[in-house]
């Protein structure tokens, strides 16, 4: 990990923003920065010094935000970007309650879920097969993580294809099938939607509908 963090290019930072920094402000300005490699690209990750912290970020040589702070751990890597992006899509998961019928929100916030700089927009009815996430970022550096958010926009597909109503309406139709004492039916039914699935997105059905599909297929009618 060490000979890792050598190779990134070294910005020291004003002591002064050391207190910021700790409470988690993701942006170094260039007035800020007492020390850096000349001839540094927009989208290169740098390993930032302030005091006795050390950050990793994205450096933009055209803005006044000369870095933006991804981490205090580690450089960020697909796998990470990856996983911010799923960790906002559940945090919004209230706003996709039918109940609700949230036809747009704001998927990905940018500083507030790790990655600053950039926001995502999700649009659509949540009964529709028609939404779109539309990505936006604010910085040229932000170009060079942007193939792994859209990676991660597409890992999410099942998501934003697999709407509440299939699994609900397997489930009734299971459901219907113990009623008639069909447990044979009501297995076939989730079995169909589980390799329609898994043929089109690559997915299984939702964690709770797998365990309705289990204790029917152990225990027969309940």
């Amino acid at each position: 990990m060490s000979k890792k963090r050598s190779k990134l290019p070294f910005v020291l930072v004003a002591s002064r923003l050391k207190s910021v920094l700790q409470q988690g402000h993701p942006w170094v300005y260039g007035d800020a920065i007492e020390r850096a490699p000349a001839g540094l690209e927009s989208g290169t990750w740098v390993r930032v010094q302030c005091a006795n912290l050390q950050f990793f970020g994205l450096w933009d040589a055209d803005s006044p935000i000369a870095v933006r702070i991804f981490s205090s751990r580690q450089r960020p890597n697909r796998a990470w970007v990856i996983e911010r992006v799923r960790q906002a899509w559940d945090l919004r998961a209230p706003l996709r309650d039918p109940v609700r019928q949230t036809s747009a929100y704001r998927w990905l916030y940018g500083e507030s879920d790790g990655l600053p700089g950039i926001v995502v927009d999700l649009y659509g009815d949540v009964e529709s097969d028609e939404r779109w996430a539309v990505l936006k970022t604010y910085a040229a550096s932000l170009e060079r993580i942007v193939p792994w958010v859209v990676e991660a926009l597409n890992l999410a597909r099942e998501a934003l294809v697999r709407e509440p109503w299939q699994e609900q309406a397997t489930r009734l139709g299971m459901e219907a099938c113990l009623a008639l004492d069909d447990r044979a039916g009501a297995l076939r039914l989730y079995r169909a939607l589980a390799e329609r699935l898994q043929k089109e997105l690559g997915i299984e059905p939702g964690e709770d509908l797998r365990e309705f599909y289990a204790r029917v297929a152990a225990a027969g009618r309940l």
